[in-house]
């Protein structure tokens, strides 16, 4: 078996053209294509990431309101930053302040240590120590969960596959 990083738009593209037999991503509100089956892996809330020298992170808990003017770092695998945003736009209550959209999440810890932004990241990513990077809980935790699936080719019946399902 082998394990590969990959934005949630190129898992979808290679298990369609057969290159990937199993991707492993949120379900950000995007739809499957044809040809393609999910199955409930887990969810996740999202809490927010910065730099242990921003004001907010005296805080151990934060509010959407502490947040609506502050810059964000988002996520932005191939352009597509569309997972984050709605998520930004229903916890702030508007547009967000977009300062960076990176490609991958270690550039997003990396920027947010840097103290050049906030950003949301899964409750998971707390797990990711960097020097300088804190993680702060979100009070408004209900709106902002994510679902994770397992996707495969519909019919799909690899050995591969049949064992990340039993898992």
């Amino acid at each position: 078996m082998e394990l590969h990083e990959m934005a949630p738009a190129a898992q979808l593209e290679a298990l369609l053209a057969g290159r990937l037999d199993v991707g492993y991503c949120p379900q950000l509100g995007h739809s499957l294509p044809a040809g393609l089956q999910a199955r409930p892996a887990g969810s996740w809330h999202w809490e927010v990431a910065m730099g242990e020298q921003h004001p907010l992170a005296a805080r151990r808990i934060l509010r959407a309101v502490e947040l609506r003017e502050q810059p964000f770092i988002v996520y932005a695998a191939d352009g597509d930053d569309e997972g984050q945003l709605p998520m930004l736009r229903r916890l702030l209550g508007g547009e967000p302040r977009i300062a960076y959209k990176v490609g991958s999440t270690m550039s997003v810890l990396a920027l947010a240590a840097a103290g050049l932004g906030l950003a949301l990241v899964p409750a998971p990513v707390r797990k990711m120590a960097a020097p300088n990077l804190v993680y702060r809980r979100l009070a408004e935790r209900s709106p902002l969960v994510s679902e994770l699936a397992a996707i495969s080719r519909a019919g799909a019946n690899g050995a591969r596959r049949s064992a990340i399902w039993t898992c």
